[in-house]
């Protein structure tokens, strides 16, 4: 049965199937043949199969096999070892020597911009050195963001790790719509972060705050084009890095001066496939996660069924947010209201059955219903099936309908011009006053930050 399903054909007569590879086995109940992966690779040779009770036949269809993979051609023609390698080739360790040294006795504070969850945000210029006709620059910029982070914090929340790895990956990343790190350093109590100064506000105050003058219901469709373009722009880089991002959404991604968005906070992100060293010796290389992480609203089925997940969940998040930047909420959780994790999971996992829900005037707002289009081939529940992770990649979803009218060349070089300037920010509200520098000795191992 299973040989007439996966080649179309008629099964021979009773019998006519003896188990006569040379390496005869029986499998056990519940477990599969061969991979699509090892037929082609040639880890496994062709068997003829002989089912002994109920058995489950999968097949694929050639169109299917090539929008996924590529033509058969493509891949023998390329072999299997880039297939293999693609999106793992991350250099960790790259930009360990480009740091610039410097310490916070460079700096001059310009005004207090927030706190985060170990320390405080401040924005600095450079402090002006006798004999210089000007504050220093570094690639043209002259304001930053410091960014302190207490050691004590960090060891006692057990986050070295992870703010380890997103210094690595900030170093590693250069692309103009992912946050520019320039340089980190460090002292007895803290570490801290350079980067480029955004003043502009996050996303989510456009959408939810009206802070580009708009209504609080979405932007305008014009605005959510140029914005999810820049987005998959990004995440289309990073992906070619082997980097998953793992937590897109609103708050996540600021405006700059000129009105173009900027990925920040990659504490979630992960290289994918990633290795792991055994106690052996051996390396392992595991191309799924199994970590559940993100924000609940923009999870895919993948992670809450615990099934594994890669770069592909990034494109579910990408299109929760195209529905969002026009809609005005989150296609899984109700419009204005706290959302219930029972409710939002459930309505995640039903995507298979119901479908994605789209609001009556959703096609109005976005000008057509090209956008639908595109959500509803990016919210596929099964990630093989989700456009972005298909043959051509990111290609297929810049080469969508919805975007027919941008630039990327353009948009990639900042020459497009945006379509909402953010005025000069004004000084903090009392509510985000400067608590003023504090004391948190750090009573740890040195080395632990000895990166930084």
């Amino acid at each position: 049965a299973a040989g007439a399903a996966a080649g179309g054909a008629e099964p021979p007569p009773e019998g006519a199937w003896p188990l006569d590879t040379p390496d005869e086995s029986e499998l056990p109940a519940n477990e599969s043949v061969k991979s699509l992966a090892q037929l082609f690779w040639g880890a496994v040779p062709p068997v003829t199969v002989r089912a002994r009770g109920e058995a489950r036949a999968s097949y694929f269809t050639v169109q299917g096999f090539e929008a996924m993979l590529g033509t058969v051609r493509q891949l023998l023609d390329r072999g299997a070892s880039p297939l293999a390698r693609q999106n793992s080739d991350v250099p960790v360790d790259a930009a360990t020597g480009a740091e610039l040294r410097l310490s916070t006795g460079h700096f001059e504070d310009v005004r207090f911009l927030g706190t985060g969850s170990f320390g405080r945000v401040t924005m600095v210029v450079f402090k002006k050195q006798k004999g210089e006709a000007d504050r220093r620059e570094i690639d043209g910029h002259r304001e930053f963001a410091l960014k302190g982070l207490k050691k004590q914090a960090i060891s006692e929340r057990g986050q070295l790790a992870h703010v380890k790895d997103e210094r690595r990956l900030l170093l590693i990343l250069r692309h103009p719509f992912i946050l520019r790190l320039f340089c980190t350093f460090q002292d007895d109590e803290s570490v801290y972060l350079l980067t480029e100064s955004l003043t502009g506000g996050e996303l989510w105050s456009v959408i939810y705050e009206g802070l580009s003058g708009h209504p609080v219901d979405g932007v305008a469709a014009a605005h959510a084009r140029f914005y999810s373009a820049i987005v998959i722009e990004a995440l289309g880089y990073m992906h070619t890095k082997g980097v998953a991002y793992r937590d897109l959404k609103p708050e996540n991604i600021m405006v700059d001066a000129a009105g173009y968005l900027r990925l920040i906070d990659l504490g979630f992100a992960k290289k994918i496939p990633f290795a792991v060293e055994l106690p052996s010796g051996e390396i392992q290389v595991h191309p799924k996660s199994y970590t559940m992480c993100g924000t609940p609203e923009y999870l895919a089925p993948e992670f809450i069924f615990n099934t594994g997940h890669d770069h592909s969940a990034d494109y579910w998040a990408f299109g929760v947010l195209a529905f969002e930047l026009v809609a005005g909420h989150t296609p899984f959780a109700p419009p204005g209201a706290e959302a219930d994790m029972t409710h939002l999971f459930t309505s995640i996992a039903c995507v298979k059955r119901d479908g994605v829900r789209f609001p009556a005037d959703f096609d109005d707002k976005a000008r057509g219903g090209r956008l639908r289009d595109l959500v509803e081939k990016l919210l596929r529940p099964e990630p093989s099936q989700r456009l972005g992770n298909l043959a051509a990649k990111t290609e297929d979803i810049k080469q969508h309908p919805y975007f027919e009218e941008i630039d990327w060349r353009k948009l990639y070089r900042k020459e497009l011009p945006g379509v909402w300037v953010p005025p000069r920010a004004a000084p903090p509200s009392e509510s985000n006053a400067d608590p003023g520098p504090t004391s948190m000795p750090y009573t740890g191992n040195p080395e632990d930050f000895a990166e930084f």
